[in-house]
Order: structure tokens, then C-alpha cells, then sequence
């Protein structure tokens, strides 16, 4: 069973990552940090978290999208909610192009407040 306040947070900007970082764990969330989509399948399923936040692109312009599908074909994290933030504009396409279901899209640059209300809604805390 998933832990109601833990987030998984994966960006390759390490300014990013500390921007959730702080934010998060102010609203009260428990932060895991990852800088690279490589690896995320894994994390996620040791760390069980209520919600992934995932930027777009890392490694590659589709990498995130590709950690999603990950997700999808394990039994154990098929279900987790995932957040992708990103600055392409396509990025709501390209998920429903792949019929990834449980993806929500947040555009950057974001308002720190809408933040924080998707991963409110996604994890219903």
C-alpha cells in the first residue's frame, strides 16, 4: 500500500529538484529525489509513493514518458499516479497518443500554489 505522503520526484535540474524539495516538504510531504529517468521504475517500486512527479525530458526528449509506460507494465506501480512537469507544449498529446492512464500534465514554468493543488488532488491528502 502506497504511503499517503511520499513523493517521488525526478528531474535532471537540480535547482528543480530542490524547488520541490523545499515546497514539498513544507506542505508536509516526505521527498524522494532522482536526477535521471534511468533507474525510476526501480525507485518507485522499493519507495511505494502516493504520486511521481516526473519532468518530460531528461536523458532524452521522451524519457518521461518512457518512465511512465515503465510503470505501467509492473503489476506493483501500475496504479501510482503520475505528475510530468514540463515547458512542451505537447506533452498532453503525446500521453494520450500512448493511452497512459493516471498521467496529469502541469506546464512550466508553474505557480508554486497550482503545484501544490495537483499533488493535493493526486495524492488526495
Amino acid at each position: 500500500m502506497a504511503l499517503a505522503s511520499r513523493i517521488v520526484v525526478v528531474d535532471d535540474d537540480p535547482d528543480i529538484l530542490a524547488m520541490m524539495e523545499m515546497l514539498l516538504t513544507f506542505a508536509g510531504y516526505e521527498t524522494v529525489l532522482h536526477d535521471k529517468g534511468d533507474g525510476t521504475p526501480q525507485l518507485v517500486q522499493e519507495q511505494r509513493p502516493a504520486l511521481v512527479i516526473l519532468d518530460m525530458s531528461m536523458e532524452h526528449p521522451e524519457a518521461g514518458l518512457q518512465v511512465v509506460e515503465a510503470l505501467r507494465q509492473d503489476a506493483v506501480t501500475a496504479d501510482t499516479p503520475v505528475l510530468i512537469c514540463s515547458a512542451e507544449r505537447e506533452v498532453e498529446e503525446k500521453v494520450a497518443r500512448r493511452h497512459l492512464k493516471g498521467v496529469s500534465v502541469l506546464s512550466k514554468p508553474f505557480h508554486p500554489d497550482r503545484l501544490l493543488e495537483k499533488v493535493a488532488a493526486l495524492v488526495k491528502k
